[in-house]
């Protein structure tokens, strides 16, 4: 893409990076999980959703009271970032 010559094509596994990303599109942050100590019982209710698009589906479980934002954002994170505009 750039013409300059590469003086080493060795592919290098980077795996805090791959977990680091796959934590995220897993919804780290957002979704409290089950060893986490809860506050309010309300929290501890879960409903688990699916997530259907052309891009493929997912399945995340979330506390019964998770935000409206917070889904948009577990969505985007769950399609790791892709959209597609039609």
């Amino acid at each position: 893409m750039h013409g300059t010559a590469l003086s080493d094509v060795t592919i290098i596994d980077h795996d805090e990076i791959s977990q680091a990303a796959r934590e995220w599109a897993d919804g780290a942050g957002l979704i409290v999980s089950d060893t986490e100590p809860v506050s309010r019982p309300a929290e501890r209710r879960s409903i688990t959703l699916r997530s259907n698009g052309i891009l493929g589906s997912f399945d995340r479980t979330v506390a019964a009271d998770f935000s409206v934002e917070d889904l948009y954002k577990l969505a985007f994170r769950g399609f790791e970032g892709r959209h597609n505009i039609l």
